[in-house]
């Protein structure tokens, strides 16, 4: 796990040197829903996502970044929306005793190649791409018989990309492969994302 601190290192020097401009960070706002195996676990929550690009060339940008979240989890992924709705209408919880939700929380690290829409000379560019990877850690949960919840956390290999349109909107999608096996009672386990974001600085 040595690479994760190294990896840490190398974002907080980029942000503390010199050569960091304004232009070049990326800072956001959006919603994330994820589930190990599509089977007992499902998540939801927000995401805040922070990019910095460290090397631009033309309509291309090499990016360190992160897309922390923070949320909740359970069997089909239903409260982070059903607590998001009640928060929008003004409604109360009723609560049920049968129902069970553990926290979420998913703090990657991630190198991204871009192009197009989001780099330094694509500006005008109505379309980008994006793909990378790297590494994260992640606080979640999964149901066993009964109900009855469990939380669990491990560090795990993250693969993404993601398509990005004009005005700042991105729709990624990643994959996150434990480092632990199995996760409770879920065998060879990946845990996938899908994270609609949009972000104040004009990518």
């Amino acid at each position: 796990m040595r690479i994760l601190p190294a990896f840490v290192l190398l974002l907080s020097t980029l942000c503390a040197n010199g050569q960091s401009h304004w232009e070049n960070w990326h800072i956001g706002g959006g919603l994330a829903f994820g589930t190990i195996n599509f089977s007992q676990n499902g998540t939801g929550g927000i995401v805040v996502p922070v990019d910095y690009d460290f090397l631009n060339t033309g309509k291309s940008s090499f990016s360190l970044g992160t897309r922390p979240k923070i949320g909740t989890e359970d069997e089909n992924g239903i409260s982070f929306p059903a607590y998001l709705l009640l928060a929008i209408g003004g409604g109360s919880n009723s609560g049920n005793d049968d129902f069970h939700m553990a926290f979420f929380t998913d703090l990657p690290l991630l190198l991204h190649y871009n192009f197009g829409a989001g780099t330094a000379g694509g500006n005008s560019d109505k379309f980008g791409f994006y793909a990378g990877g790297g590494m994260s850690y992640t606080t979640t949960g999964y149901t066993l018989h009964g109900p009855s919840q469990e939380s669990t956390n491990f560090f795990g290999w993250v693969v993404d990309g993601g398509v990005r349109f004009a005005k700042g909107t991105d729709l990624e999608f990643s994959i996150t492969r434990p480092l632990n096996n199995p996760i409770g009672p879920i065998n060879n386990p990946l845990f996938y994302q899908i994270t609609l974001m949009g972000f104040r600085v004009p990518r």
